[in-house]
């Protein structure tokens, strides 16, 4: 299996957002009010992702990294 690239978030908001966002069947506009997916960024910020983590070929596996960087978090004590 090859790499996709580099997943990254500044914070635990920010992948609870990106989880939110790659988890999404349906994009038309952004999940608010939808438990920890309230105050998502403006739809501009989902635009410059990149095409791997946006593709649905894709998305067990970007799932699958930001549950690993969440596990992180979650140990480290990070917000």
């Amino acid at each position: 299996m090859s790499t996709l690239g580099t997943l990254w978030a500044s914070n635990r908001r920010h992948l609870d957002q990106l989880r939110c966002y790659v988890a999404a069947t349906v994009r038309d506009e952004p999940p608010a009010g939808r438990g920890e997916c309230c105050g998502l960024e403006p739809a501009a910020w989902y635009a410059g992702l990149p095409g791997w983590v946006k593709a649905a070929k894709t998305r067990t596996r970007v799932l699958k990294g930001i549950s690993r960087l969440t596990a992180i978090a979650d140990r480290s004590g990070l917000d």
